[in-house]
């Protein structure tokens, strides 16, 4: 086939979300008492802007307790998790253009104590325990 003195119209589809600027959040995970690494423990990054929070991104750290997680310009909090211990809300942070990282610095989790776990479970379950001294 000749392509010469031939037109040819190439249809490109821009989005703009390629262009859009990304950040990044990022934090290590430990135990306040131990002062232990949480490998693994879970880390959401939710929209703060809105009214019911929307989740944009989420990762794991690693065995080290360091994560890291894409977040794009805006306004969030995150919400980090780790079985055996107390859930933890971040502060509202901002990504923009100028500041396009966010390090949330040693994220220090302490345990859901035993009595409060037990007593939970308890409770689930209708029980009725009396605690003497």
């Amino acid at each position: 086939m000749d392509w010469a003195g031939r037109t040819h119209n190439l249809g490109i589809v821009i989005c703009p979300e390629a262009w859009a600027q990304k950040g990044e959040t990022k934090g290590r995970i430990m135990d306040a008492q131990t002062k232990t690494p949480l490998s693994f423990a879970s880390v959401r990054i939710f929209k703060s802007s809105s009214q019911t929070p929307e989740l944009v991104d989420g990762g794991v750290a690693n065995e080290e307790g360091y994560f890291k997680v894409n977040t794009p310009v805006g306004s969030y909090h995150a919400l980090i998790e780790f079985m055996g211990y107390s859930t933890f809300k971040t502060s509202v942070f901002s990504i923009t253009k100028d500041k396009i990282n966010h390090d949330l610095g040693i994220i220090q989790f302490t345990t859901v104590s035993s009595f409060r776990f037990t007593y939970a479970a308890l409770r689930r379950q209708n029980w009725h325990c009396k605690l003497s001294n």
